[in-house]
């Protein structure tokens, strides 16, 4: 964020702010490939790599944002935009988690559906008489955290893709020339 504070004079914010989409957009394409032996060099990895892209969207677009206001409006200008910030934060959080939680539910139905005693390749129909079978509840957990990683990754899949929507959208922005304050 250092660094692009200063970068907004030299080059077109839009610029910055779509290599910011773009980072992110990246990090989490990659994070819809993760598996559920992941490792921890990976998930730091695609964590640097986010933040390096989120620190190239935010000041740029902060700047934007108060580029045309007039210096009178910017305590209010500062207040709805920290406004609009946390809300349009809590909107896509309530999305995600509703998304995640309709996507967990629904992975897990389908595919208990083929966990059946009568089902020849299923865990529960390849049971050897007279042998303990493995307790129901070690399925259930196994069944749920499948279900919730699939979740998971769908909803990276769908952060990717709202990203890269956003990006030819920025083009649309009119061009801001920045005069250095005095």
């Amino acid at each position: 964020m250092f660094f692009v504070g200063r970068l907004i004079g030299r080059v077109d914010a839009r610029w910055l702010i779509a290599m910011g989409f773009g980072l992110s957009a990246l990090s989490l394409a990659d994070m819809s490939l993760f598996t559920l032996d992941v490792s921890e060099a990976r998930i730091v990895w695609n964590g640097v790599l986010l933040g390096f892209g989120l620190g190239l969207v935010f000041p740029p677009l902060t700047t934007l944002t108060f580029a045309t206001i007039q210096v009178r409006l910017r305590t209010e200008g500062a207040a709805i935009n920290a406004l609009m910030r946390n809300l349009g934060a809590s909107i896509g959080i309530a999305v995600l988690v509703a998304l995640l939680t309709r996507n967990t539910q629904v992975n897990r139905s389908e595919m208990s559906e083929s966990l059946s005693p009568f089902n020849p390749s299923s865990p529960f129909g390849q049971t050897i008489p007279g042998a303990d079978s493995i307790p129901l509840a070690m399925w259930d957990a196994e069944l749920n955290r499948q279900a919730a990683m699939i979740g998971y990754l769908n909803d990276f899949r769908a952060m990717t893709l709202g990203i890269l929507v956003l990006i030819p959208l920025l083009f649309f922005m009119r061009r801001q020339v920045f005069t250095p304050a005095r």
